[in-house]
């Protein structure tokens, strides 16, 4: 990939002692999402009252064609994005209706060209409809995990695709509320030949114990891991997983414990937690969402909290990368990081401990 002036001249400002030095990628439209591929980082977004799709793969951004198969399509935003090989998947939303509802159109597509494919409304829509979480791949094939609710609170929705047309798998005890528990799910990403779903267990017993969690597997086979709280963090705040990014190794979970933000790495295969860091910051607000991506083998979280920072994992410690603002959106390649912050797109340089 090659580097602008202003993101060499902040390579060389960053290192072990030098100051964390965020530069803008100058993309043409409001981002709303990122993904890594083999040549660099695909942003999607809007631009105007239109969907936007790019490559960044040199010193200025590559539009990909987009082919909207209906209107809702057509004024979409793309707020989720998948690759697998030279495959590209993308998920749009607009608000439409008589009751101003999410909109969900599906992309599904080349490098340099996605169409998308209207689906039924009641595909993705209806009474028990919620948020769709993420597109990503299972053995080369697409899937897309979203939530549903129940009469007994959230389950996990997984939706697979046959040619062009979408349709939900059945309905998982693994991943669905109960009379005993409340479920909530945040984040989906890939995890060597399986998937890692995050987010939160409510026990509904009389002291309402809320625990950040883990689920690893494939449909029809998931492990759940109740992912610790740090020894002596009490108080009022959330407690869940909001994100996590994986590499052959590990999953590295971002979330929050009582209010404070934390990082876990949860090993593979055996799932073993065997890190469990906590990082400065607190929030209250419970939909505030710590993102976490991996660069150069080591956790990168953007806490997105009361002054929120971006923090590199360097062992036992955290590392401050700076901020760019509160982070919508986090990927790392080979040359560095990628934020999405208030719609723009920030770059900094691969960090080092």
């Amino acid at each position: 990939m090659r580097w602008t002036v202003a993101a060499i001249l902040a390579a060389l400002l960053v290192g072990c002692t030098g100051p964390s030095v965020w530069t803008d990628v100058l993309v043409d439209a409001t981002a709303d999402s990122l993904a890594v591929t083999d040549t660099g980082v695909l942003v999607g977004g809007h631009r105007d009252t239109a969907p936007y799709l790019a490559q960044l793969d040199g010193s200025s951004p590559v539009p990909i064609t987009l082919q909207p198969g209906d209107p809702y399509a057509a004024s979409a935003t793309l707020v989720a994005l998948g690759v697998d090989g030279d495959r590209r998947y993308a998920l749009g939303t607009a608000i439409g209706g008589a009751h101003s509802n999410a909109r969900w159109s599906t992309w599904m597509g080349s490098a340099t060209e996605l169409p998308s494919y209207p689906q039924t409304f009641f595909t993705f829509g209806g009474h028990d409809a919620g948020p769709l979480l993420g597109v990503t791949t299972l053995d080369h094939q697409p899937i897309i995990v979203g939530i549903r609710t129940t009469s007994t609170g959230m389950r996990a929705a997984i939706y697979t695709a046959r040619g062009t047309k979408w349709s939900p798998l059945a309905p998982e005890a693994a991943l669905s509320s109960d009379r005993g528990r409340e479920l909530s799910f945040t984040a989906i990403t890939k995890a060597g030949d399986q998937l890692a779903l995050v987010g939160d267990e409510l026990l509904l017993t009389p002291d309402l114990p809320q625990t950040p969690t883990i689920w690893v597997g494939r449909p029809g086979d998931w492990q759940q891991v109740r992912l610790p709280v740090p020894d002596g963090i009490t108080g009022a705040g959330p407690s869940w997983a909001t994100a996590v990014s994986c590499d052959p190794q590990s999953c590295w979970v971002a979330g929050w414990a009582h209010g404070r933000p934390v990082a876990w790495r949860v090993g593979l295969p055996d799932l073993a937690v065997t890190t469990t860091a906590l990082l400065d910051g607190t929030t209250t607000d419970t939909t505030t969402k710590a993102l976490v991506t991996m660069s150069d083998g080591h956790p990168v979280v953007a806490t997105n909290g009361d002054n929120a920072t971006v923090q590199v994992g360097c062992g036992a410690s955290w590392r401050s990368l700076g901020t760019p603002g509160s982070v919508q959106a986090l990927v790392a390649t080979t040359s560095g990081v990628y934020a999405i912050s208030g719609g723009r797109v920030r770059f900094l340089p691969t960090p080092h401990c």
